[in-house]
């Protein structure tokens, strides 16, 4: 599995993102918004309940890696749900997304983007001590559950 980190303090930027890629599909959340503005405006309410947080914008994205299975969107969203609570994010708005723009050896991968505030329902920001090695070790975590591409099935 392959993640990727970036933080900032615009949620507009990274909704329109992520939701603007072409076929991109929602496929979990716990947002009520479904364009880019109404998203970025409800990020903000909560991400305002703490003034110090500077970077409350968390994006998030995984795939897995090219000689591992594809994933259909159950399995994509349960790694999504590992990953909020490795990370101590349950507490956390959020928005799944799947994007299918990477290629390798000629085939469309899908990979997965999420969005998250890292101010909580109770207005603490998450620690972002050491998210990248965090974020690495949880993936580690979930590739061993993942059954392998070459696995018999019974």
């Amino acid at each position: 599995m392959i993640g990727n980190i970036t933080k900032g303090n615009g949620f507009y930027g990274v909704c329109a993102y992520v939701m603007g890629k072409p076929g991109a599909r929602v496929i979990g959340g716990n947002m009520a918004g479904t364009t880019p503005g109404e998203l970025a405006w409800e990020f903000r309410k909560f991400s305002s309940l703490n003034d110090r947080a500077s970077q409350p914008v968390l994006h998030l994205s995984f795939s897995p890696a090219p000689k591992d299975k594809l994933l259909s969107d159950l399995e994509y969203y349960c790694i999504a749900q590992d990953l909020l609570d490795g990370l101590e994010l349950n507490k956390n708005q959020y928005l799944l997304a799947l994007h299918y723009d990477a290629e390798y050896q000629g085939k469309t991968r899908p990979h997965a983007h999420m969005i998250i505030n890292r101010v909580n329902i109770d207005g603490e920001c998450n620690d972002a001590y050491k998210d990248y090695y965090r974020t690495e070790l949880v993936l580690r975590q979930i590739e061993t559950c993942l059954p392998h591409p070459n696995a018999r099935k019974r």
